[in-house]
């Protein structure tokens, strides 16, 4: 996980054959905000970035008997999901990188991106796994994926430093992986 930016927070939760984790820089609700946001046990979401209208969604999904256990922009995000199913980033402005994890029925994975690309997801796909993160070096960092080091780009939201089999979310990107039960 990663070490700056904070951490005010590291949370990582576990089931069978996945892993989702988090480090947090509290901005807003320092005592709330663990990671990942959760509606029940079957939906999972890590969150980098702002949400700009989190107050009005929140309010709108309280107006549909939604709850939230904090007052941080991230934890709408399992909700604004179970709401509005993958067109849930149609209602959010701000710039952020989230993973859902849902385990209703099939289990999948998606990452989405906003519109600028200022918070990016790198991922790698390798042996049937998928590893995803909000930086290169927290990437490189959760296995030994191998891969040679191409080194392109100069700008924050480049992908420098990606190796051979390591991708990026492009900017307005949503990508979605499904996995049989036995995953």
């Amino acid at each position: 996980m990663l070490q700056h930016g904070g951490p005010d927070g590291r949370y990582l939760a576990r089931g069978e054959m996945w892993a989702l984790g988090a480090t947090r820089l509290a901005v807003t609700d320092p005592t709330g905000s663990a990671q990942p946001y959760r509606l029940g046990d079957q939906i999972r979401v890590v969150f980098n970035g702002e949400i700009y209208n989190h107050h009005d969604l929140r309010k709108e999904l309280e107006g549909f008997g939604y709850k939230f256990p904090d007052r941080c922009g991230g934890s709408i995000l399992p909700a604004l999901y179970h709401r509005y199913g993958q067109d849930f980033v149609e209602h959010l402005d701000g710039m952020y990188g989230i993973a859902v994890l849902d385990l209703r029925g099939l289990p999948t994975l998606i990452l989405a991106t906003d519109e600028a690309g200022m918070k990016p997801i790198y991922y790698h796909r390798a042996g049937g796994q998928m590893f995803f993160s909000s930086e290169i070096g927290a990437l490189r960092s959760l296995a030994d994926i191998g891969g040679h080091r191409d080194i392109n780009g100069s700008t924050p939201t480049s992908a420098r430093g990606l190796r051979s089999g390591d991708e990026r979310c492009s900017p307005t990107s949503m990508f979605c992986l499904q996995r049989p039960p036995q995953w």
